[in-house]
């Protein structure tokens, strides 16, 4: 079998092992591409090499990042007050050093989610770049 290659229209849903409602919590994910991966990857390396001289980043930060770029939609997410929330949280001019401005979620969106599902968002854009398992055995 041969490998598939990424496409940037790639989208994936994605739930949180956390869910416990009905109907589930759906987030529409995309994958980062290789150039974001690496600007984000010098942005948050400089700032922690600036502090701490030493080479290395958050995990939690790169998340947050990943998050923001990768997230692009979300079905039967509710607010605190039970009520649906829809998904129209995107800035248009969000940049990191080494990238144009593009569109990405809004950082009071991204206030809102809970930390164990931006860390579940982040490893599965960061996942949606690889080649999937079931690829890589044949």
């Amino acid at each position: 079998m041969s490998i598939k290659l990424l496409s940037k229209d790639d989208r994936r849903e994605f739930i949180s092992q956390h869910d416990d409602s009905e109907p589930k919590s759906v987030f529409i994910v995309k994958p980062i591409s290789h150039k974001e991966r690496i600007a984000i990857e010098k942005h948050l390396s400089r700032n922690d090499y600036s502090k701490t001289r030493e080479v290395g980043f958050s995990i939690t930060e790169r998340n947050l990042l990943y998050v923001r770029l990768g997230l692009i939609d979300w079905k039967n997410v509710t607010g605190a007050d039970g009520k649906p929330v829809p998904f129209d949280s995107v800035c248009d001019n969000f940049s990191i050093p080494g990238l144009p401005p593009r569109k990405a979620l809004r950082e009071d969106a991204i206030e809102r989610l809970p930390s164990s599902l931006i860390s579940e968002l982040g490893e599965e854009i960061e996942g949606s770049n690889k080649i999937a398992e079931d690829e890589e055995k044949n």
